[in-house]
């Protein structure tokens, strides 16, 4: 094989394969990205959430805490470990505020699991500014 040819050989391989790198960014792009968060709605869509979750665990005063908490406030956990990972008392206080401008209170977290109408399982306590609780 001559010098022009493998080169030539090795160009087209590399249009090839830069093509199908684009195309497969641009499918994850349009299709499966859009695919992932239309999975995740409808997985959430049948779960207990909002006011109805808040409630349920006001009600269950998990760890003797959320009954009487200033807030307890959930979220979805992106790591896909809990349902939910929600904290206790973690805020600041405004800036501007009269009493006690800026601070902080760090408060506690826990991960949560729930079905339509309950709580099925919880972690354990952990500093709200630590890493998420761990799924055993």
């Amino acid at each position: 094989m001559s010098v022009k040819s493998i080169v030539l050989t090795l160009a087209l391989a590399y249009a090839g394969w830069a093509l199908f790198m684009n195309a497969r960014g641009a499918y994850e792009l349009f299709v499966g990205r859009p695919y992932a968060d239309r999975q995740r709605t409808e997985y959430y869509r049948h779960r207990l959430s909002g006011t109805p979750l808040e409630k349920t665990l006001r009600d269950a005063n998990l760890f003797g805490k959320t009954a009487h908490a200033k807030f307890v406030i959930c979220g979805q956990d992106y790591t896909e470990q809990w349902d939910y990972i929600c904290s206790i008392d973690n805020y600041v206080v405004a800036k501007n505020s009269p009493v006690d401008p800026g601070r902080r209170f760090i408060g506690t977290k826990f991960g949560l699991m729930v079905d339509d109408t309950h709580v099925t399982r919880t972690s354990a306590l952990v500093p709200a500014d630590g890493p998420d609780p761990p799924f055993k």
